[in-house]
């Protein structure tokens, strides 16, 4: 809690926007776990620090959120409520270039 203290701290300029123990303590379903540390208000902080280091995909995927219908957002899927999708998509396809100069390359499922 302290160490989210004071990168709200740094990022607002003071500590108005502080988060108190209730934040951490209260009990929270994340990728069909319930535990008692909220990781949503975890992972949606790690988000808004980390927003230019790109690393949203890869923490959805660890926290098994990526590809599930339990954690939506605009236009997964390809439609305009989000859906969940088939968990393939947790690898990036190889490329072509890639396939065609290595023949002991083998495609990622699903691809």
């Amino acid at each position: 809690m302290g160490y989210i203290n004071e990168l709200r701290a740094r990022g607002y300029g003071d500590h108005s926007h502080d988060i108190g123990s209730a934040w951490l303590t209260a009990n929270a379903t994340v990728g069909g776990t319930t535990t008692s540390v909220q990781y949503g208000n975890l992972l949606n902080e790690r988000q808004r620090e980390m927003y230019f280091e790109c690393t949203r995909r890869t923490d959805l995927i660890r926290f098994g959120l990526f590809t599930t219908g339990s954690y939506l957002w605009v236009e997964k899927g390809g439609t305009p409520t989000g859906v969940g999708v088939d968990d393939h998509y947790n690898l990036y396809p190889i490329p072509t270039t890639d396939l065609s100069v290595n023949g002991s390359l083998e495609q990622n499922p699903g691809y």
